[in-house]
């Protein structure tokens, strides 16, 4: 069954409007402000723009953005309702590289670069993390930026112990420095160091996001991301594939709940402090194929490709939100079957 999926649209208005209302009294420290955004066209950074566009013309901020590409024009056409735009001026070149004006000044910087999408080695994937990061400061410090936010991930963590259970910020982790597996885990580790240490300076506050699985609209369906693939296969009317043996344990956030958390961090967050952003409701990667099929109502089969091993345990990897929830009085969003209705709804609509 073919299966064409449009993508080139906003997400859901009331999703939007959720944003909006979140993010609440805080927009206005992006009053007649500019805003450098990085890793502007992946899922995190088309959220961000969709739902800044949404607060500028609801609240009429009066803000500029500025988003970095590698390929401005590419991503234009692919996705002309961002493109057309024109609150957006785009910057073409690598995280690595790109160059802004010498007269530019930007309020807030939000680093969201490091594809994890497209295929790379280990070395460019370690080097984008640390160059890029390091590069992005460097803009910062010129064009006198108040606020960076960084967008880590949980994979800094590394393999928990089976008992750990949910992930605290506090948990130091374990990387395994000589697998080129480790590539992206260590290159968010030094990245955050980077700005730690800039922070400490004094003149950027610059808090960290660690972000975990995720799920919505502008999800890739047909990458490695798990419920990607499930919710793709039950659209598609095919058979589920899980090519390990299905027990690792993930938990899922939907994107509206993920991007009004990093609005809230990169306006209100405390710098040189790491904030977990992650689903709160555990599922092995089994359960969750299970779920999606009853969820969607589909009959397509699960097959799993192995089988657990006598006494292994499970691969687990889902945080612990309790700080972001504290200090900002959030509850857990959007639980995980509302989240795959949503995310399939947006796919399958015109």
């Amino acid at each position: 069954m073919k299966i064409m999926y449009n993508p080139n649209r906003f997400p859901f208005t009331d999703d939007l409007n959720y944003v909006l209302k979140g993010v609440g009294d805080a927009w206005a420290a992006l009053k007649n402000q500019s805003i450098l955004i990085t890793g502007g066209t992946g899922i995190i950074g088309k959220w961000l723009i969709a739902t800044l566009l949404h607060a500028d013309q609801q609240l009429g901020l009066g803000i500029k953005i500025t988003v970095v590409s590698r390929n401005p024009n590419v991503f234009r056409s692919a996705y002309p309702v961002f493109g057309e735009n024109t609150r957006l001026t785009w910057v073409a070149g690598d995280v690595r590289k790109f160059a802004l004006p010498k007269n530019a000044k930007f309020s807030h910087v939000i680093h969201a670069a490091t594809d994890v999408v497209a295929a790379k080695s280990a070395e460019d994937v370690l080097d984008t993390c640390i160059t890029g990061t390091r590069h992005v400061i460097e803009h910062a410090r010129r064009c006198s930026t108040s606020r960076l936010l960084l967008l880590s991930s949980g994979a800094v963590y590394g393999k928990t112990p089976h008992e750990l259970g949910a992930i605290p910020e506090a948990f130091m982790g374990s990387l395994d420095c000589l697998s080129s597996d480790s590539a992206y885990g260590q290159g968010k580790r030094v990245s955050e160091m980077l700005c730690a240490i800039e922070n400490e300076k004094g003149k950027i506050n610059i808090p960290i996001a660690r972000c975990f699985a995720m799920v919505g609209p502008y999800l890739p369906m047909d990458k490695h991301f798990a419920i990607g693939n499930f919710i793709d296969s039950i659209i598609r009317n095919q058979p589920i594939i899980i090519n390990g043996d299905g027990t690792p344990v993930r938990s899922y956030m939907y994107m509206a709940d993920v991007v009004l958390r990093l609005w809230l961090l990169l306006l209100k967050g405390r710098g040189g402090m790491a904030y977990n952003i992650g689903g709160e409701e555990p599922v092995t990667i089994e359960e969750l194929a299970r779920l999606a099929v009853r969820i969607l109502k589909s009959e397509v089969d699960i097959r799993i490709e192995n089988k657990a091993l006598h006494g292994a345990h499970a691969n687990t990897y889902y945080p612990d939100n309790r700080r972001l929830r504290s200090e900002f009085g959030l509850d857990p969003g959007t639980g995980i079957e509302e989240a795959i209705q949503r995310t399939a709804a947006w796919y399958q609509s015109s």
